[in-house]
């Protein structure tokens, strides 16, 4: 009987060892990265606008929604996500060649992130 219950230790063992080793590797660390993976993620419901041939590369982290807009336009999306620790943070999305842009405001609606895909 003391073998089965080693084999079974073991197994156990290698169990909580694979689920750790998964968790870890995954690059998880817990923190919010303020990308849409993971995140519940709710649309604005608000129609998609053709971006305007504005300079979406020019916006710099700080500025206002308003001053984003007169430089770029109005964006060709927008998103609303929720992170896990509870913050609301708003996306708007910019076309430029073939460039994507992804802006970032935070709850004091300025720019906060600026992202080129």
């Amino acid at each position: 009987m003391s073998k089965l219950f080693l084999i079974g230790v073991v197994v156990i063992l290698a169990a909580i060892a694979l689920a750790v080793g998964m968790f870890v590797f995954s690059g998880n660390d817990g923190s919010a990265t303020g990308a849409v993976t993971g995140a519940e993620a709710e649309e604005t419901g608000e129609p998609a606008e053709k971006a305007s041939d504005g300079k979406p590369g020019e916006i710099t982290e700080g500025m206002t929604k308003s001053e984003v807009t007169d430089l770029a336009g109005e964006p060709a999306d927008k998103q609303t996500v929720t992170t896990p620790k509870g913050s609301t943070v708003e996306y708007w999305y910019y076309e430029s060649g073939s460039d994507v842009y992804q802006i970032a405001f935070d709850n004091t609606d300025t720019v906060s992130i600026i992202r080129v895909y």
